[in-house]
């Protein structure tokens, strides 16, 4: 995290790419953000950057919750 609490730009894209379905940033246009973030998820997943760390959950959340 830098100075005012943001993820580096990697590490948001790794987190951007884990929660795509939940998330998505104000600017530039979704479609725009896929495109761009595609490439630095990659290499951040390369570098051991995830979308979710154990230490603060005990397992990554499902990307479908369970039906009942």
């Amino acid at each position: 995290m830098n100075s005012k609490g943001l993820p580096s730009l990697l590490r948001l894209a790794v987190i951007m790419r884990e929660f795509d379905e939940e998330m998505l940033l104000a600017r530039p246009p979704g479609a725009v953000q896929k495109v761009l973030f595609a490439p630095l998820a990659a290499v951040g997943h390369r570098l051991g950057y995830r979308g979710w760390y154990p230490d603060y959950t005990s397992e990554p959340l499902a990307k479908d919750p369970p039906t009942r």
